[in-house]
């Protein structure tokens, strides 16, 4: 694979970006392929041996994952491990494992059941525990949102539940995003006590249907229950409020 020497954040960023082409002019699109390239010319090259090794790692985690080898719960203790880290080789790794679970969403549909249910799980987590954040944020949210906005017998409606229930406790911080949630219509009708959740969570309340905090389940046990996010400071809510407004701008330049 070809690298273009562009930060591991601005590698995702664009490749979202090419994604939705097809929403974008002739003109836009050339314009974002010559920034693309002019982008990596400027900050130099990466050699295809060491992408290629990385890759190769990354996918070893994701097949380790999948056979049950890994818990879910190991792998974000891994990724916020990495995130942080002062070695290059782990934050492209990071980069590289987010990336490819961003790049896959296209082929969910042709997931199984079990392996789609863990990366629905996985993909929430990344959320909750704030591996993903800004403008990278902005585009899994609205990920989960087009997923929602499918048939409700579709695997990838399915998928979207899965991510969402593990980080629904975190939706008081985005009203606007609650807010394109409960006008999906299949799913006020289907899980009404989900809506009236996310109705509340926009107000700034998050108590589960009866009052109490809600739990989620995971996957094999392997993870299970969200605690109450604790509040964040002005940085934080900056950020929150950023991704939300990404994650609605693009929902209206593709619907």
């Amino acid at each position: 694979t070809e690298s273009s020497g562009l930060t591991p954040e601005a590698t995702i960023f664009f490749n979202c970006l090419f994604e939705s082409t097809n929403n974008m002019s002739q003109a836009s699109a050339h314009k974002l392929q010559r920034l693309y390239t002019s982008s990596g010319r400027a900050t130099g090259t990466k050699t295809d041996a060491n992408s290629a090794d990385i890759e190769r790692e990354a996918h070893l985690y994701f097949k380790q994952i999948y056979e049950g080898k890994i818990s879910l719960t190991e792998v974000v203790e891994t990724l916020k491990k990495f995130k942080v880290s002062s070695k290059p080789r782990e934050v492209e790794m990071f980069a590289c494992m987010i990336h490819a679970l961003f790049d896959e969403y296209r082929f969910f549909s042709q997931y199984p059941e079990k392996e789609l249910r863990i990366t629905g799980v996985l993909f929430g987590l990344l959320i909750k525990h704030r591996l993903v954040y800004r403008t990278t944020l902005g585009i899994a949210l609205r990920y989960v949102l087009d997923a929602l906005q499918k048939a409700q017998n579709s695997s990838v409606f399915q998928f979207g539940m899965w991510a969402l229930e593990q980080f629904k406790e975190r939706l008081h911080q985005w009203p606007q995003y609650c807010a394109l949630i409960v006008k999906i219509p299949h799913l006020r009708t289907a899980y009404p006590e989900l809506v009236a959740y996310i109705e509340r969570a926009a107000n700034g309340d998050t108590s589960g249907p009866g009052g109490e905090k809600s739990a989620a389940g995971g996957v094999n046990g392997q993870v299970t229950g969200i605690e109450k996010v604790p509040s964040v400071d002005a940085s934080l809510k900056w950020q929150a409020e950023q991704a939300a407004k990404v994650a609605v701008g693009i929902s209206n330049g593709v619907q």
